[in-house]
């Protein structure tokens, strides 16, 4: 490694340790969110199931597969495994003397606070694994501008704090279209491939499918796009290669999923099933509009890059689109990238997938988008002060347009949405409004420190729940279901929501229920955005008829 990398490797391990800390800090701030407990719960099975396997075979209960078990559990797993040791428990608790003050004591607490020091450790060492990977297509300098960009993103740095299922899939499945580009690229350049360059390459592919089987098409597209560039004499050795690869990774896929350890056929034709027509009942507020899940508009993907991502990376797409259509000379994975990024685009007005809760499932987008906006900064500057300008102008914005989110950096959305209509109270116990914010929930915990400093003696805590039970002071008596409030005959009460509007089915089940409420605003958690402030919680007061 010459001394310009190595400068470049310093700066990005400094840069890695800020964001360590940085992420980690905030991590104490939030809470748990929608799924955990529910992650938790699930990891525990597939642990036992390990056990099971190992120890009693013929126990029936192998044969029995939860809903989520088509999923992978790549990462969920060894950090559940983790944060329930007690030898790394009593490790964290010596790390945790830097942020004295800020965390939590209680069990509850503390196995989410561990789950996200574990998913930031992760995020961490996959930003550096990246940074060199990217060195095959770029220089050092270039990969390092790609990891500052993604890690600024907000949709990227605020979900990497807590979301444990969509985040390590984007990352995944980024460094394995890396791997596979990298394998194709030597293929097309006729270098010699070998059967460890097979093995890695299909390794990689393995892990980001034992996060989510449905990465196998998307990383597909690669060998896809190099199709159309291999030279007719060596598409057999094309097809062997990739095909090779692939039946590795799916190797590498039913070693890692103890689910698919006893019907491994059967687990493979479920997952698949599960995955791809998987649909969920709910609706999305998108500007405005009340999208259903199952009956996706088809704008709705393009709706939520454009108002979530920063305006310059949406600039950067353009400016790419530009030079493509005139031909300008593109480095191989950024065109790889734009390609990528314009099939899943279409691919989504197409087939109109199940779709929900903003860019969540499509996180693995973003990277591709940081590519490219870091290619066009390039194409567009035509010497290096245009170059640092360009580069600084873009940093600074970033930053700034997001300062005031806090550790809610996942709820922002740029300056073509409106933000005085992103939110508001109403006569609706979830709030009205024109988008989301906190729909993870996780401002629970700084919402329970305020219900804490109120004189309540009961309290409905509408779902989810565990975002804000796991905070609450004990005296208080806790309520989870409107039936449990009807049993006791209760009134008048305290109700705890989070900012997510919905044409009906209300967090509460008022309306399944079939009660009659009137609330009024007691407090909020909010945030700010551009100096306005936008509510992510509410703490209301609400009376009720039976």
């Amino acid at each position: 490694m010459n001394i310009k990398k190595i400068k470049f490797e310093l700066i990005l391990l400094s840069i890695l340790i800020i964001f360590f800390f940085h992420q980690s800090l905030n991590i104490f701030i939030g809470g748990n969110t929608y799924d955990e407990l529910f992650l938790i719960y699930e990891s525990g099975n597939i642990y036992n199931k390990v056990i099971l396997f190992f120890t009693d075979n013929s126990n029936p209960k192998l044969l029995e597969i939860g809903v989520n078990e088509y999923y992978g559990f790549l990462v969920i797993l060894p950090i559940y495994i983790l944060s329930n040791s007690s030898k790394m428990n009593a490790l964290l608790d010596k790390f945790y003397w830097f942020f004295d003050g800020l965390y939590g004591t209680n069990p509850d607490e503390k196995i989410y606070q561990n789950m996200h020091i574990f998913l930031t450790v992760y995020v961490v060492i996959m930003l550096y694994l990246i940074f060199r990977k990217l060195q095959f297509f770029y220089s050092a300098e270039v990969s390092l501008f790609v990891i500052i960009f993604l890690i600024i993103y907000p949709s990227f740095s605020g979900q990497s704090m807590f979301n444990i299922k969509d985040l390590p899939y984007a990352l995944q499945l980024f460094l394995a279209t890396l791997y596979l580009t990298e394998f194709n690229s030597k293929l097309v350049s006729k270098n010699e491939i070998n059967k460890l360059n097979v093995l890695i390459v299909g390794f990689n592919v393995g892990l980001a499918c034992l996060i989510r089987i449905n990465a196998y098409p998307f990383i597909g597209l690669v060998s896809v796009f190099y199709l159309f560039k291999i030279n007719k004499n060596l598409i057999k050795k094309f097809f062997i290669q990739n095909t090779s690869v692939f039946l590795v990774s799916l190797i590498f896929l039913f070693l890692g999923t103890p689910s698919s350890w006893k019907s491994p056929l059967i687990w493979l034709r479920d997952a698949l099933i599960h995955q791809f027509t998987y649909s969920w009942s709910g609706y999305t507020v998108t500007n405005g509009q009340f999208i259903e899940a199952t009956n996706i508009d088809p704008t709705y993907l393009l709706q939520w890059l454009f108002f979530r991502s920063p305006i310059n990376y949406i600039f950067g797409v353009l400016v790419l689109l530009l030079f493509f259509i005139a031909k300008r000379r593109i480095n191989e994975f950024t065109n790889y990238s734009f390609y990528f990024f314009v099939v899943v685009n279409l691919l989504f007005i197409i087939f109109r997938p199940s779709a929900y809760d903003g860019i969540r499932q499509f996180l693995f987008l973003l990277p591709f988008m940081v590519v490219i906006f870091v290619e066009s900064i390039y194409l567009l500057s035509k010497n290096k002060k245009t170059l640092i300008f360009l580069f600084s102008a873009s940093l600074f914005y970033v930053t700034y347009s997001q300062y005031g989110l806090g550790p809610y950096k996942y709820v922002y959305l740029n300056e073509f949405a409106n933000t005085q209509s992103i939110d508001s109270y109403c006569e609706k116990i979830d709030g009205c409004g024109d988008w989301p914010t906190d729909y993870y929930a996780y401002s629970g915990k700084e919402l329970a420190k305020k219900i804490d400093s109120l004189d309540i003696d009961k309290i409905l805590i509408c779902k989810p729940p565990q975002a804000v039970t796991s905070y609450i002071n004990s005296d208080i008596k806790v309520y989870r279901s409107i039936q449990e409030i009807k049993n006791d005959e209760i009134k008048t009460f305290f109700v705890t929501t989070f900012h997510r509007p919905r044409p009906f089915n209300d967090s509460c089940r008022f309306d399944i229920n079939n009660v009659e409420y009137s609330c009024f605003l007691v407090d909020s958690l909010s945030t700010k955005i551009r100096r306005q402030s936008i509510s992510l919680s509410y703490l209301s007061k609400c009376s009720v008829s039976y």
